[in-house]
C-alpha cells in the first residue's frame, strides 16, 4: 500500500487518487516532494546519521537536521555518541538498532517539507515510552496541517486517529476506534 501511494509500484487495476488526481497523471518528481515514506525497513547507506538523514531535504543544514533526529526522539542518543551525527550507521546500517532506523528514517520525512507522510509500522522496533513519544510527534504534525498516514499492526492508543481503517480481503472497512 504505502509503496503504491509513493509509485514506487502502481496499481494492476482500479486507480488512486491525491487531491482528487489520479497519481498516474502527477509527476512523480512533484509526487515525492508532497508526499514521503518512512518504510518499515528503511534502508541506511553505508555513511553517517547526517547523511541519512539529509536524503529527505540534501539541502539542509545541520541545525534542521538535528532538529528532525530529535523531531524523532533520538536527541539523547545523538548527544552520547563520540560523533553526533557524523558518527557511521555501517553497511547498510549494522552499526543501529532496529529502533534507530526507525527513528532516523522518520527523521528523513521530518525533514523534508512534504505536505503528507507516511509511516510504515513506525513503531514496530521501539519500546512502548519511544512509541509513545514518536506517536506524539505525528500527532504535532498533523495538527500543524500535514497529512499522516500510519499503517500499523498496532495501534496503542485508537484516540490518536482521526480515522482506522482495517485491509481485510482487499477492501477497506471503517472500524469504531472505541471498538
Amino acid at each position: 500500500l504505502a509503496e503504491l501511494l509513493v509509485r514506487f509500484r502502481d496499481v494492476d487495476e482500479g486507480r488512486i487518487t491525491f487531491g482528487g488526481i489520479a497519481l498516474r497523471e502527477l509527476d512523480q518528481d512533484e509526487l515525492r516532494e508532497a508526499v514521503r515514506l518512512a518504510p518499515q525497513d528503511a534502508y541506511m547507506f553505508n555513511t553517517t546519521i547526517a547523511e541519512n538523514v539529509k536524503l529527505g531535504r540534501p539541502e539542509a543544514d545541520r541545525e534542521r537536521i538535528i532538529e528532525a533526529l530529535a523531531e524523532a526522539g533520538l536527541e539523547d542518543w545523538i548527544n552520547s555518541l563520540p560523533d553526533g551525527i557524523d558518527s557511521q550507521v555501517g553497511e547498510e546500517g549494522s552499526k543501529v538498532s532496529g529502533g534507530q532506523r526507525q527513528r532516523i528514517a522518520a527523521a528523513r520525512v521530518f525533514l523534508s517539507r512534504a505536505r503528507f507522510l507516511i509511516f510504515d509500522e513506525p513503531t514496530a522496533h521501539l519500546d512502548p515510552e519511544s512509541a509513545a513519544s514518536l506517536e506524539r510527534c505525528l500527532i504535532e504534525r498533523r495538527d500543524q496541517g500535514c497529512g499522516i498516514l500510519v499503517i500499523t499492526h498496532t495501534i496503542s492508543d485508537p484516540r490518536n486517529f482521526d480515522r482506522i481503517l482495517e485491509l481485510r480481503g482487499g477492501t477497506f472497512h471503517e472500524i469504531n476506534p472505541g471498538s
